[in-house]
């Protein structure tokens, strides 16, 4: 599960549930998002990387790679 929260830590949302999840792979990687402030990428098994928008809608950044376990910023 990946949970999001606006309000430091007030309230939190999912967004790794069935109805949100970028993908219906399994999410093995996170990491802060260099480009959007309070953003993360995140990595899973069947090679893709997603980036999750403010509003919490993902775009896929990336896929056909091999399973990704990490995600570094450059």
């Amino acid at each position: 599960m990946l949970y999001r929260s606006d309000d430091a830590g007030e309230s939190w949302r999912s967004l790794g549930d069935a109805a949100h999840s970028p993908s219906a792979g399994t999410l093995l990687a996170i990491t802060v998002d260099p480009d959007r402030a309070g953003g993360v990428l995140v990595g899973t098994d069947p090679g893709e990387v997603w980036r999750d928008s403010p509003a919490g809608e993902w775009t896929l950044l990336v896929d056909g790679l091999p399973e990704v376990h990490a995600v570094t910023p450059r």
